[in-house]
């Protein structure tokens, strides 16, 4: 059992490591480059200490003067190769880093919107928000650092390490076996270092979603008196994670110190030896001083090898949320050959729909309605009835289980989802606003559109009067979420963004019921206005409205159990007719 996890681990480890690499496979050229460009600076300082064995062996004991100058002259020269060839390799480094880094942050930006409406459903803001904070920079560092240096460090180790064998390879193969001493321990401490940075990683993810839910929801924390309950919450997640990130630390220290051993014992091996063979005539001095001068950089060269080839292994385990994220396949997926609608009349056909978000809890059941163009339908029922979620189906955040829907006989899951929703207009009990200016919220549903298309919009609402008098007008920023709005305003501001997209289908999501009576009224008279010609779908209007509804559908337990006229429904003395005359819902809503 063990060994399969281990060999599954590792198959994880190589996927996830093999899909960081693949944001430079784009750039392989310039990347191509850098390697060469890097070899050819881990060669210089070969011949740097070729010459300055050179100058030990040959120069120093016949005291010659030009071959002095010919040997500085050279190390000028092959200095200044070195550091152009440096700086060529520094800058495409860049390029090809900052490239492949900002193609990660885009494609992550990319699979949010791909996934839809119903990943936001099912997964906490703050948990997605982390992947921004955590996972992202730890792939961007991967590309921007760790696998340059590990490249490049191997190249200079590689070159170094072959080198030394032609000096002396008996020598050099004798600080081989110390190695065994870190590989011996190593891995122990590796492995638990990297099990608690597993446990970090999730607590981080913890504390991030915690504080964002403790800021979010600031202002119920204070009514209720629960802020040092929260601080509380927070801080006990918070101690956690530091007690594991110290032990991470702890186990990341032995396995420095046993890295160390092994490089101080192979130094006195070296010495002994080395002065050995060079009492007995085998080794010359300026090969035995270059010797050591090379043992050393290949020890800080294999250090700093292993160290980042170590940091790697825990970036791949952060890396792995994001990975596994990147490969999420969303529920809802354009088309391949997306059908083209002409003109939009607004028929809609919802044919034994059936809908649940798991197969254990099925929500709708053989819904089967007609929606003429232009027809205004209001949709009634009970909390939890699936009202909303049949709402949501029109605009394909979800797809049914079964049944298919339509527009103008057209199977939706035949559109493009661009297409199909821009068809759609929609209003929300609590719409969300932009903590940017007035224009810019009302813009979003058409971003190109003029000043004076926005402020049309805004005077179809009923709400060019209040942002007149708002301090810059239109150009006034109304905070986050629309905070120095009221609801009622924020709710005009909705129904302006739909008034400038100018949709042929309009649903309404209780767009009023949060409202007082005189914002409603106001709200009311916009609504009405945007009405005329187009298909609409309305949930859990009050009775006061209700009857200007061509028909009126009532939903319970995931059913439609009534259609017809106001009329109609109260003759017929059944549901509808109860939840009237007992008044089921607050507010005289049904």
């Amino acid at each position: 059992m063990e060994v399969a996890q281990s060999v599954q681990k590792f198959k994880t480890f190589w996927k996830v490591y093999l899909w960081c690499l693949s944001y430079l496979f784009p750039y392989k050229k310039i990347f191509v480059l850098f390697l060469c460009l890097s070899m050819f600076s881990s060669v210089i300082p070969l011949i740097i200490s070729k010459m300055f064995q050179h100058f030990i062996d040959h120069i120093l004991p016949t005291k010659n003067l030009n071959n002095f100058n010919l040997l500085i002259v050279g190390i000028i020269c092959i200095y200044i190769f070195m550091l152009l060839a440096n700086a060529k390799k520094n800058k495409i480094g860049i390029e090809f880093q900052e490239k492949a880094s900002r193609d990660i942050q885009l494609s992550v930006f990319k699979k949010v919107r791909d996934l839809g409406f119903s990943y936001y459903e099912q997964h906490p803001v703050g948990k997605t928000i982390s992947l921004f904070t955590q996972e992202i920079p730890v792939v961007q560092g991967m590309l921007r650092y760790f696998i340059p240096v590990i490249l490049e460090s191997s190249c200079e180790l590689l070159l170094s390490f072959i080198f030394l064998m032609t000096i002396n390879y008996k020598l050099t193969l004798l600080f081989i076996p110390c190695m065994f001493i870190y590989y011996l321990s190593g891995p122990y401490f590796e492995r638990k270092a990297i099990s608690y940075k597993e446990q970090y990683s999730k607590l981080v993810t913890e504390v991030d979603k915690k504080q964002y839910d403790s800021l979010s929801a600031v202002l119920e924390l204070r009514v209720y008196g629960t802020e040092k309950w929260d601080l509380k919450n927070l801080i006990n997640i918070a101690q956690e994670s530091s007690r594991i990130f110290s032990r991470f630390f702890f186990f990341m220290d032995m396995y420095a110190v046993m890295r160390r051993v092994a490089i101080y014992i192979g130094v006195v091996i070296l010495l002994l030896v080395g002065y050995s063979l060079v009492r007995a005539g085998s080794l010359t001095i300026g090969e035995f001083v270059t010797f050591i001068l090379l043992f050393y950089q290949i020890m800080f060269k294999l250090t700093v090898v292993m160290t980042q080839i170590n940091k790697q292994k825990m970036n791949v385990v952060n890396a792995t949320r994001l990975y596994e994220f990147i490969n999420l396949s969303p529920h809802v997926k354009d088309p391949d050959n997306p059908v083209k609608l002409k003109d939009v009349k607004g028929k809609i056909e919802l044919k034994r729909i059936s809908f649940g978000y798991n197969s254990d809890n099925v929500v709708l059941t053989d819904i089967d309605l007609v929606i003429n163009p232009g027809e205004r339908i209001c949709i009634v029922g009970s909390s939890g009835c699936g009202k909303s979620t049949l709402s949501k189906l029109l605009a394909r955040f979800y797809d049914p289980l079964d049944g298919v829907i339509t527009l103008d006989d057209t199977p939706i899951n035949k559109l493009s989802l661009k297409e199909l929703r821009d068809t759609i207009g929609y209003v929300f009990q609590e719409p969300y606003l932009f903590g940017t200016t007035i224009t810019e919220n009302i813009r979003i549903s058409k971003p190109d559109a003029t000043i004076d298309e926005v402020i049309q919009a805004a005077k179809a609402a009923n709400a060019h009067s209040f942002i007149t008098d708002l301090p810059s007008g239109y150009d006034t920023f109304i905070g986050e979420k629309g905070s120095r709005l009221s609801g009622g305003q924020k709710q005009r501001i909705s129904i302006a963004r739909v008034f400038l997209k100018n949709p042929q289908i309009i649903i309404f999501d209780e767009a009023t019921s949060s409202l007082d009576n005189l914002t409603e009224t106001k709200v009311n008279n916009a609504i009405n206005t945007l009405l005329d010609g187009k298909t609409v779908i309305s949930i859990a209007h009050r009775l006061s409205t209700i009857r200007k509804y061509n028909k009126i559908v009532v939903m319970d337990k995931g059913k439609i159990i009534e259609t017809g006229t106001y009329e109609n429904l109260m003759a017929i003395n059944g549901r509808f007719r109860q939840m009237v005359d007992g008044r089921e819902l607050n507010n005289d809503e049904v």
